[in-house]
């Protein structure tokens, strides 16, 4: 059973945000900021953070009818050595976040919620160690707008989406 959010104003938050726009699904990729230096978190908080999300994303008061949105769980990849400016607040993260997706797949599990592993795709941050890099967020987001098409017309809905290399954004060029 996941634990309660400390203050209780985080489910709160998520109906209030749930109330202003309904999607037809929900990613949630969230999870390293818990390992930060100033936190004694381990895997398993972060994994009972990601229960409480699904908990109040499925509880949240939506509009009469409306089917409740199926929400798919990112497991960020592991932290490798924090670097940079940015190493001192994440110092030990690499061990904490150790099991991370193992974690989530059992939390996951029991929710019956469908959970997306990142590392299959990409590891994080070559330049900090702790994020993506512009070339990894294509990597990632390619991979899940499969997963999402694929959720989604299991679902029955239509989905239009375009080719990735289409898309708006594309990475600078390292010169």
């Amino acid at each position: 059973m996941p634990i309660r959010c400390l203050g209780g104003s985080f489910p709160t938050h998520v109906a209030a945000l749930l109330l202003q726009s309904v999607g037809r699904a929900y990613l949630n990729m969230l999870g390293t900021n818990d390992f930060q230096s100033v936190h004694p978190h381990t895997s398993w908080h972060a994994s009972q953070g990601i229960a409480t999300l699904v908990a109040a994303i499925r509880q949240a008061p939506i509009e009469p009818g409306m089917p409740v949105p199926p929400v798919l769980v990112v497991v960020p990849p592991e932290i490798r050595s924090p670097k940079g400016s940015i190493a001192a607040k994440f110092a030990g993260a690499e061990k904490k976040c150790a099991g991370l997706a193992r974690a989530f797949r059992e939390v996951c599990s029991l929710l019956e919620c469908p959970v997306f592993d990142a590392g299959s795709v990409t590891t994080s941050s070559r330049v900090d160690g702790i994020h993506l890099d512009a070339d990894q967020h294509i990597l990632l987001g390619k991979a899940l707008a499969e997963v999402v098409v694929g959720m989604l017309q299991h679902l029955g809905s239509r989905v239009s989406t375009p080719p990735c290399d289409r898309l708006p954004y594309q990475p600078r060029s390292a010169a």
